[in-house]
């Protein structure tokens, strides 16, 4: 048994190295076709289309025709197409990308209807030996086919990859169709119990976003939509002025800026997340003197006061800051912190506050700058809001915390299997 011709990871009792053949020689090319988005619909019609953009964003290998959302040639007939239509086991690749998804592939599975290829930036191709089902779709997508097309890739800032030379591509694949019908099935439940957790996130995040607007009250109401259990009555109109103070960070020196990670970390609009909320990544390190009263604790909250994006993602949004164990973080410019004034308003409840919609919503359309955005503490602290009594307050921001707490676990469900995927499409193909 040749060492290079079997993956790290197998299956029991398979023990015969992997058969190999070009793509030129393995695959037959199909008919694509020059349509584009103007010419489909997806109310109607009697041909599906898969185009180069359904195969880019699509994180599955396998596209299932039961499922999958795939738009309709308008006034498509069957005539005009009837010798290009797809079949259960074809692979359609991209064959260009801004980034090295360049080569991604798709397996068609599950063919109900009328389906082809579109498209001046997909290739489709028939393989002329039958193959388990899913078995392509995962090995065209491993690190172990991709890595062929590195080299091969033309262009800088759009990757491009030609059909001569994907058809000098190496195709390996087991001799035992039982093999491959194993290994295909392992990835396709991996990719739906994937998907099933990504349905399940993206349902706590709307019902996340549907709370922020229903829990506190609309402009010209001085009570909410949804109210938690025990409370009633009418909430107090104030500005966030009465409360609260914000103090701008540091303008800390570029001269001690290190590309070498230190303890020291400058925190930046980057360590937001859209929506609000913090995120421990994209740090400015630091290596000079750092003063006393600019170094942030572990639950602070601060809000951005710039923002480079297009919709002003971040602007005026809050984090609260956690505990990251052998790092110290920076209050660093374009960045304000929330000191309160009395006891009169829950920091939970003002974190939560500033992300609903109606606040962003004033933030961004008080903000100034045209490519980079900018708010300020005063047009913060002028935000007029409703605010309940105390308890009332605390309760709030522990039922958000607690969906907050529901969504991190979710994340991190989800972020597990996308690595274990990852991992075993390294292992489980040559």
């Amino acid at each position: 048994m040749e060492k290079s011709k079997c993956p790290e990871v197998r299956f029991k009792h398979f023990n015969e190295s992997w058969n190999q053949q070009t793509l030129g020689d393995m695959f037959l090319p199909l008919s694509n076709n020059t349509l584009s988005r103007a010419d489909l619909n997806y109310d109607n019609g009697q041909i599906k289309n898969i185009h180069y953009g359904d195969i880019l964003v699509k994180y599955a290998a396998v596209l299932d025709c039961r499922n999958d959302k795939i738009p309709f040639i308008t006034d498509g007939e069957i005539s005009d197409f009837k010798n290009q239509f797809l079949q259960n086991g074809d692979v359609i690749f991209a064959d260009t990308a801004e980034d090295k998804t360049v080569g991604k592939a798709i397996e068609i599975s599950a063919v109900d209807d009328n389906y082809i290829v579109s498209g001046l930036h997909t290739m489709a191709y028939r393989p002329k030996i039958k193959l388990s089902p899913y078995y392509l779709g995962h090995y065209l997508n491993s690190n172990a086919y991709h890595h062929q097309l590195l080299s091969l890739m033309q262009g800088i800032k759009v990757l491009s990859v030609s059909r001569t030379n994907l058809a000098k591509t190496i195709i390996k694949y087991p001799s035992s169709v039982t093999e491959q019908t194993q290994i295909g099935n392992y990835f396709q439940n991996l990719d739906q119990s994937i998907a099933l957790h990504e349905k399940k996130l993206s349902q706590t995040q709307n019902l996340k976003k549907a709370m922020l607007e229903k829990m506190f009250p609309n402009v010209g109401s001085t009570q909410p939509e949804i109210r938690l259990k025990g409370f009633n009555g009418d909430w107090v109109n104030s500005q966030l002025s009465n409360f609260i103070s914000i103090k701008h960070g540091f303008a800390f020196d570029g001269a001690y800026f290190s590309e070498i990670e230190t303890n020291l970390c400058l925190l930046t609009p980057g360590n937001f997340m859209i929506g609000g909320g913090f995120k421990a990544e994209k740090f400015i390190y630091y290596n000079g003197e750092v003063p006393e009263n600019y170094i942030l604790q572990e639950n602070d909250l601060l809000v951005t006061m710039t923002d480079l994006s297009k919709e002003s993602d971040t602007l005026g949004l809050p984090a609260l800051l956690p505990l990251i164990r052998g790092k110290t973080l920076l209050h660093n410019q374009r960045l304000g912190l929330i000191s309160f004034d009395n006891d009169e308003l829950d920091k939970g409840f003002l974190f939560y506050l500033l992300q609903t919609e109606s606040y962003h919503k004033y933030i961004v359309l008080s903000a100034t700058g045209t490519t980079v955005k900018h708010t300020s503490p005063n047009k913060i602290l002028a935000f007029v809001c409703d605010v309940p009594e105390f308890e009332e307050q605390k309760a709030i921001g522990q039922f958000f915390k607690q969906l907050d707490k529901t969504l991190v676990l979710q994340q991190q469900q989800l972020q597990t299997l996308k690595n274990l995927k990852q991992a075993f499409l390294e292992k489980m193909f040559v």
